[in-house]
């Protein structure tokens, strides 16, 4: 027969596999949610730093319609600086 200090161990080690397997799916769930975090984060980065550029070209080269942009591109200083 199983003793009982057995039939103890037995149960307390698949009670720590359970937990074990917990903790696992815990932190893969952690670990995607961290990166959906990161990458939404880079997009707006990206975005913020695209608005900036337009707002520093609108700005600085005081820009009232397409020509004078096409203008402003038109010299290769200007292009190799945005």
């Amino acid at each position: 027969m199983v003793k009982r200090r057995e039939l103890f161990i037995f149960f307390a080690l698949l009670l720590l596999g359970i937990f074990f397997i917990y903790i696992y799916s815990y932190i893969k769930q952690a670990e995607q949610d961290i990166f959906s975090r990161v990458q939404e984060d880079k997009i707006k980065q990206i975005a913020y730093l695209f608005k900036n550029i337009e707002e520093d070209i609108v700005t600085t080269h005081i820009l009232k319609d397409s020509q004078s942009l096409a203008d402003m591109f038109s010299d290769k200083n200007t292009r190799e600086q945005y």
